[in-house]
């Protein structure tokens, strides 16, 4: 899901194999170079597996608030 909600496309899905070419997992990577800091993926995020460098959750959920609550006001 977070793959889906960053606006840059900075996120996308990396296969894991193991050494027989079976897939181990699937993880959702931030692609730092196109990544703008917006922290959408790290708050959608329902495995909690990506962390927005430099910000903890409550920053970033804080900054999403305050973004809606502009939004809400015009």
């Amino acid at each position: 899901y977070c793959e889906r909600v960053c606006p840059f496309g900075a996120v996308e899905r990396e296969t894991i194999k193991a050494r027989d070419g079976s897939v181990i997992k699937i993880i959702a990577k931030v692609n730092e170079g196109v990544c703008q800091g917006c922290g959408l993926c790290a708050a959608t995020c329902r495995s909690n597996s990506i962390d927005l460098a430099g910000f903890t959750d409550t920053q970033v959920y804080a900054e999403i608030d305050a973004l809606a609550d502009v939004m809400v006001d015009g």
